[in-house]
């Protein structure tokens, strides 16, 4: 049996982050060494479910639960604005932008997940839906630059960016992570 590590996302347009403060936060979190990994900016992109390691054989159905998905709802703008961190600001694991309305991308995430539904052997199938757009990972303990960074971009606004289609992509693990 053949698996593939795997998760369904929107992406954000590398070109239109580029145009907003988005690619500078960036470029600044990449500077606090191993501790915090940024995302790449041709990477930017919001989870909506995390497969883990899924049977090959299950991707038809996944692939139709995107469509259905995809159809359902159409195309909408998310709206960035604010940094925060998972589980919280003063131990971060991931570092997130939010959004000032999640209702479409809530949307979208129940319309999959429904889709889903009858699909085997999906990862923290009972983890609910949190919009964020990740901005990277922290592996150790961040430097103190960092944590004020984050606050002093605790209300920015990122702009807004076009959300059009849903993609299946697959996650390689490797030792600096995904």
């Amino acid at each position: 049996m053949s698996t593939l590590r795997a998760f369904i996302a929107v992406r954000i347009d590398r070109q239109r982050a580029g145009a907003s403060p988005l690619l500078s936060l960036l470029q600044r979190l990449n500077t606090f060494g191993r501790a915090v990994h940024a995302a790449a900016p041709d990477n930017l992109h919001m989870t909506l479910r995390f497969l883990g390691d899924i049977d090959i054989d299950r991707l038809p159905d996944v692939t139709r639960a995107i469509d259905a998905a995809a159809a359902a709802v159409s195309p909408f703008t998310v709206a960035l604005r604010g940094v925060g961190a998972f589980p919280d600001a003063q131990q971060p694991r991931v570092i997130w932008a939010g959004m000032t309305d999640t209702t479409p991308l809530d949307a979208l995430a129940a319309h999959l997940d429904s889709g889903l539904d009858g699909v085997g052997g999906i990862a923290d199938r009972d983890k609910p839906f949190t919009a964020h757009l990740t901005l990277a990972r922290v592996k150790a303990k961040p430097p103190r630059g960092c944590l004020t960074l984050m606050a002093e971009h605790a209300q920015a606004d990122f702009g807004s960016f076009a959300i059009g289609g849903l993609h299946l992509i697959e996650s390689t693990l490797t030792r600096a992570g995904p």
